[in-house]
């Protein structure tokens, strides 16, 4: 009998579903996703309204508008709101992006018709009560001083001002002081003109097909104001600049958060799926090779992954663990190790097709209901990918090669093209970090200290 594990079978590409969809008069698309297997039904809105959407003297406007919809309309106050979503049994949430957000209902078939005119009412007709939005600000206040004692929030918020100076997408939260000066009037200024129909998409999944979909559409969203397209006020995003050492000085750590940042491909591009790959195997789970060496080998953390994210304008690699304070000059030098050995040595053929495999099986994971689908749809349009992308996903990926991979790692993981973050004791880390560069020292606020 074997004692070896059994090898992954190349994986079979499986029927990404045709998703049809149609206009209304107003230019609002409605798509649907056709599952009649449960009578439950999915309402999904994108809006091309992220992060990047706010203005330069308020970055956390897009958010607080987008969260504080549900506070009360014309017609419904914020309890009113809240009574119908319990005994409807409506699921509603939001969720805001770099560069979209998505408003989304989940409830029985049978209430479809009251569930989409209440989302279409708080989507549409919001009077953002001044008694209401202190509440959520209160609630924001105890949000953004929280933050600003969690490592992983102070790594992140550094490594993107680092690789995106003076961009958008350096943006991922807001101060204090900004919160403070959140009101009515700014929230609906804010939503007349980018809350518009122009370049938002509706999808229904479940339950339905395309033809009731866009009835129910038109009755709930006919009137929606088809707006104009809203040209962003940000810069053309410029080269990376010199590589930077920065330490955020968290007083009383005993571990430090290490955070590697690259910047890489946006997702449209035609090699992305080579650099996700390329993450995949330098850090993408407990057999991926940075894994394999911090925590297996070395014993220094409990866990080191590399991820990617993708923009309309470029991408990010983020490779990330935590350490105890004295071992964070070895880490950062491992890890460096592990960046140019995958440059200089490719997967084996067992190791790529590991990889392939979790990748291919994140993949179809994510597809497994049809709101899931649907939200797979709506992201793929908003990030402008080609209407192929998900069917030709599969074979994508298993066309990969070594060679491929360590192509992709030598154009992308070079240490001289890192900005390397570490949040911890200043006094514990900062000398075992001066070997790898000058070094920048932050306090928690993100304000330079030397």
């Amino acid at each position: 009998m074997s004692t070896q594990p059994p090898q992954p079978s190349a994986s079979r590409n499986i029927d990404y579903p045709e998703i049809p969809l149609t206009q209304l008069d107003n230019g609002l698309q409605v798509l649907c996703v056709e599952a009649h297997h449960l009578p439950r039904v999915a309402i999904l809105a994108a809006l091309p309204v992220g992060r990047v959407s706010n203005p330069n003297n308020n970055f956390g406007l897009a958010q607080f508008t987008l969260e504080t919809l549900k506070e009360g309309t014309k017609s419904r106050s914020s309890r009113v709101i809240a009574e119908q979503l319990d005994q409807l049994a409506i699921d509603f949430s939001t969720e805001i992006y770099m560069e979209h957000c998505l408003l989304s209902m989940t409830l029985l078939e049978s209430n479809l018709k009251a569930a989409l005119d209440l989302f279409a009412d708080i989507l549409l007709n919001p009077v953002f009560p001044e008694h209401e939005l202190e509440k959520v600000k209160v609630r924001w206040h105890s949000h953004l001083v929280s933050e600003r004692s969690d490592p992983g929030f102070l790594a992140n918020e550094r490594v993107f001002q680092e690789l995106f100076p003076g961009h958008p997408y350096s943006r991922i939260s807001f101060s204090l002081d900004h919160l403070s000066q959140l009101d009515r009037e700014q929230a609906a200024h804010f939503h007349k003109s980018r809350f518009t129909c122009h370049g938002s998409l509706l999808l229904l999944a479940g339950s339905i097909d395309l033809e009731e979909a866009a009835r129910q559409a038109e009755g709930a969203l006919g009137q929606w104001n088809a707006g104009s397209p809203m040209e962003l006020d940000s810069p053309h995003l410029k080269p990376s600049q010199s590589p930077a050492i920065s330490l955020v000085h968290r007083p009383h750590s005993v571990q430090t958060n290490v955070l590697v940042g690259l910047r890489t491909l946006p997702q449209n591009h035609p090699q992305y799926i080579d650099l996700q790959m390329m993450s995949q195997v330098l850090g993408g789970g407990a057999s991926a090779r940075l894994f394999l060496n911090l925590r297996e080998k070395r014993g220094f953390t409990y866990g080191v992954y590399s991820s990617i994210r993708g923009y309309s304008q470029g991408g990010v690699q983020l490779i990330s663990c935590s350490v105890h304070n004295d071992k964070t000059g070895e880490t950062l030098t491992e890890i460096y190790r592990e960046m140019q050995g995958l440059q200089d040595d490719p997967p084996d053929s067992e190791e790529l097709n590991r990889c392939k495999s979790e990748i291919v099986g994140s993949f179809i994971r994510g597809m497994e209901t049809p709101s899931s689908i649907g939200s797979m749809e709506l992201g793929r349009r908003m990030k402008q990918l080609p209407a192929d992308y998900y069917g030709d996903f599969i074979p994508r990926v298993n066309s990969v090669t070594e060679q491929d991979v360590s192509e992709t790692a030598r154009r992308f993981l070079s240490p001289e093209r890192a900005s390397v973050v570490v949040v911890g004791e200043r006094s514990e880390i900062e000398d075992q970090l001066k070997p790898f560069g000058a070094v920048g020292v932050y306090d928690t606020d993100g304000q330079r200290i030397d």
